[in-house]
C-alpha cells in the first residue's frame, strides 16, 4: 500500500550520530575531501540523539571538523530537502564553497510496532552528500518549498517537548 519495499531497522547501540558519521565519511571520501575541509555541515533529522547538543555538533567533534559551523534542522519527512536547499543557499551567497549534507533518522526507537496503520511508514537510516560551489553552470535549477501546517496533530509525539515536559507520568504515557 505504501510503496515502500524495504525496511532498514538501526542495530542495537547505533544512535544518529553514528550512522550519519559513517554515511558523511563515506560522501566525504567520494568528494576527495578532508573533514578538516568542510566549511558548514547541516543535519536534517526529528529524531536526534538528544534535544542538546544538536547531532551535528556531535557529528562536527566526532568527524574532526572543528571548523566547520553545524546545525541540525528538523522538518519531518520534508527534512533533506530543506536541509539540501539551504545548503544551495549557502553557497550561492559564496559564504561557503563546500557543505555536509547529511539526512539520518532513527524513528524505530519510538515506534509502536503494534499500531500497523503508522509503523510500516517508518525505518532508521542516514543519507549523506558533499555539495561544492563550482564555475560551472550547475546546482539546483529552482525549488518550491511548501508547508501546511492544517493537519500538525495528524502524526505527533506529543511527550518530552514544552507542552509536556519530560517527566515519569509522560513517559508512563
Amino acid at each position: 500500500r505504501t510503496g515502500i519495499r524495504e525496511r532498514r531497522i538501526a542495530a542495537p547501540g547505533e544512535t544518529c550520530c553514528s550512522m550519519s558519521l559513517a554515511s558523511a565519511r563515506k560522501a566525504l571520501e567520494v568528494a576527495q575531501l578532508a573533514p578538516q575541509d568542510v566549511e558548514l555541515i547541516i543535519v536534517a533529522t526529528s529524531s536526534p540523539d538528544y534535544l542538546v547538543p544538536s547531532v551535528a555538533s556531535m557529528i562536527q567533534d566526532r568527524l574532526g571538523a572543528g571548523r566547520a559551523p553545524a546545525f541540525s534542522l528538523q522538518a519531518g519527512c520534508t527534512g533533506w530537502v530543506y536541509a539540501l536547499v539551504t545548503a544551495c543557499q549557502f553557497i550561492q551567497s559564496g559564504a561557503y564553497r563546500n557543505v555536509l549534507v547529511i539526512g539520518t533518522e532513527h524513528l524505530s526507537m519510538g515506534i509502536d510496532w503494534t499500531d500497523r496503520t503508522t509503523c510500516v511508514l517508518f525505518g532508521d537510516g542516514s543519507g549523506s552528500v558533499v555539495l561544492e560551489a563550482s564555475d560551472q553552470p550547475t546546482g539546483l535549477l529552482s525549488f518550491d518549498l511548501g508547508s501546511d501546517g492544517a493537519d500538525y496533530d495528524a502524526l505527533m509525539v506529543p511527550g518530552c517537548g514544552g507542552v509536556h515536559p519530560a517527566s515519569q507520568e509522560v513517559l508512563d504515557q
